[in-house]
């Protein structure tokens, strides 16, 4: 591979406009194959999405963190773990919910980078860190090649009955009574 570097250094630009054009491109297979609330046939699935994912935005932020503070309210979770995300996240999440438990076990919803494999790894092979209700909401899965492979590694392990791709991130969801199922969602 050759690469041309002109007087301003543009190296790094050219790298960066690569980088997002894949993403772009990758974007836009996910809007080809995906679907809105609509083509849910899962009950669970489809009052999650109607009554807390598509409610009305209760909270200014990013749409991971939309999804994470819209998820903590509407399952009524009492212990997170914040694997992932700013220091400014953790204020945030303690002001909406001055009395979440922060890192407890069993751990009612987890938000955790994908590329952190090693924690992954840990939580599902830990009895201890998750349960039959947790939720797994899982950042960056569509970031690189990487990420899109553990995504789908997570997506099969034999705890993980139901995942949503919502490209910005990932849900998993491990209730035993639910049937094996796999969403992509617009939101």
């Amino acid at each position: 591979m050759v690469c041309i570097v002109g007087h301003n250094g543009r190296l790094k630009d050219l790298l960066s406009f690569k980088f997002q054009l894949k993403k772009l491109i990758r974007y836009i297979k996910f809007l080809l194959s995906s679907t809105n609330h609509h083509g849910v046939h899962s009950p669970f699935i489809y009052a999650y999405l109607t009554e807390c994912l598509y409610a009305h935005p209760k909270f200014r932020s990013k749409k991971k963190e939309h999804i994470l503070l819209r998820s903590l309210g509407y399952f009524k979770a009492e212990r997170l773990m914040l694997a992932t995300g700013s220091p400014a996240l953790k204020i945030k999440v303690k002001t909406v919910y001055p009395s979440m438990g922060l890192n407890g076990k069993p751990n009612d919803l987890l938000f955790i980078s994908i590329s952190d494999a090693k924690l992954l790894n840990h939580i599902l092979a830990s009895d201890d860190e998750i349960h039959n209700n947790s939720m797994l909401l899982v950042d960056a899965i569509h970031q690189n090649k990487k990420n899109e492979f553990e995504w789908e590694r997570l997506k099969t392990h034999s705890k993980a009955r139901i995942s949503i791709d919502l490209f910005y991130c990932g849900i998993i969801f491990f209730r035993a009574q639910q049937a094996r199922e796999h969403f992509k969602i617009r939101i």
